[in-house]
């Protein structure tokens, strides 16, 4: 299992590289690994605007 962990690092560092119209293309083709990059440089601001608009923290 640690590889496998290590293996979705390394890639996800590949596409963090990358611009991000190129991961969003790589996410449309399927890319689980760009998903992931582009969940992780938005989900703070995502929830921080759900939180605003809701006043709820859950």
């Amino acid at each position: 299992m640690e590889q496998g962990h290590q293996r979705i690092c390394c890639d996800s560092a590949i596409f963090a590289a990358k611009p991000q119209s190129e991961v969003i293309a790589d996410v449309k083709a399927g890319s689980k690994y760009a998903f992931k990059t582009l969940y992780e440089q938005h989900i703070g601001r995502v929830y921080a605007l759900c939180y605003r608009l809701t006043g709820d923290k859950a």
